[in-house]
């Protein structure tokens, strides 16, 4: 007989996780993987960029000079200055904090709103599970920038209510990939176990279940917040993002647009800027997935 069998079972899924016990081990065998040496590379980069921006920025990213509009990089300005005179290095490092800013927080709140109704609705199923896949499945129906403009036609532009905005955008991402992991794992022996003993709903959410899905979380966050920093970019490109003066990529090269032909650096830096840490997030994204689980890849799908 196994009449143990149950109680085991609880025993362990109450300390299993699906990350590594020791983080060191874990970090040397994700950096076994080339892509993710690269894209921690390019991710610390420009997280030490976006830390100490005040002391190794050049020059003050708000100040004009209207004698070096559209400068081409030089020795005293590296990457050339925008329409205005403003050092655009001194602007693309300040605009790393907000980009990374904007990505962390606004994957946060997907996260906050996101895993407790893919909790609820994988755990209750039926009509509770119905409606709020319903909900998810309209927000689905219309396009990321889209849904994100109508936000912010609601709240007004600012740096908040981007991050509001694109939290709300990427939940329903959260909520079916948890809600898919709950409806498989509450069925599995320890968490059938934990009901037979009459353990509170609530705590075998977030205390059986939830640890046994932040493997595919933590893939999806590191994705989301690349898409995230794109979808702000684009904002910021169309005018309804962060707001001047703020440095912000997207508004740069919105500033730079028209200016194509005469100064394509002040485009083209931004744009590389831009394009080096979401190359970054997904590199780091995809070897998070192959050392976590290389079976989430077909399981995980951001729009």
């Amino acid at each position: 007989m196994r009449a143990v069998g149950p109680a085991l079972a609880i025993a362990r899924a109450t300390g299993q996780r699906l990350t590594p016990a020791r983080p060191w081990g874990f970090v040397k065998k994700l950096l076994r993987v080339r892509l993710a040496a690269v894209g921690l590379g390019i991710v610390l980069l420009f997280a030490a960029m976006a830390a100490l921006g005040d002391l190794v920025a050049p020059y003050d990213p708000l100040k004009t000079n209207l004698r070096e509009v559209l400068r081409p990089p030089t020795l005293a300005h590296p990457l050339g200055t925008d329409v205005v005179g403003r050092d655009t290095l001194s602007r693309i490092i300040l605009g790393s904090r907000i980009a990374l800013e904007v990505g962390l927080i606004s994957v946060g709140v997907a996260l906050v709103l996101g895993v407790p109704l893919g909790l609820v609705a994988g755990y209750y199923r039926g009509l509770v599970d119905d409606i709020l896949m319903r909900a998810i499945d309209a927000m689905y129906s219309f396009p990321t920038l889209i849904l994100a403009l109508g936000i912010l036609a609601a709240l007004g532009p600012g740096i908040q209510n981007v991050m509001i905005a694109l939290g709300v955008v990427f939940t329903p991402s959260f909520a079916r990939i948890v809600r898919s992991l709950t409806l498989s794992i509450r069925e599995t022996d320890y968490a059938m176990a934990a009901r037979a003993l009459g353990v509170p709903t609530r705590r075998i959410l977030y205390r059986h279940i939830l640890p046994n899905a932040l493997a595919p979380i933590i893939v999806q966050g590191s994705l989301a917040m690349a898409f995230a920093i794109l979808a702000e970019a684009g904002l910021s490109f169309l005018g309804v993002g962060v707001e001047p003066p703020t440095p912000s990529w997207g508004a740069m090269l919105n500033q730079a647009y028209g200016y194509l032909a005469r100064s394509p650096y002040a485009s083209l830096f931004p744009g590389m800027a831009i394009t080096l840490l979401v190359l970054g997030l997904n590199f780091l994204g995809d070897a998070l997935r192959d050392v976590l689980d290389p079976r989430l890849g077909r399981a995980l799908g951001l729009r």
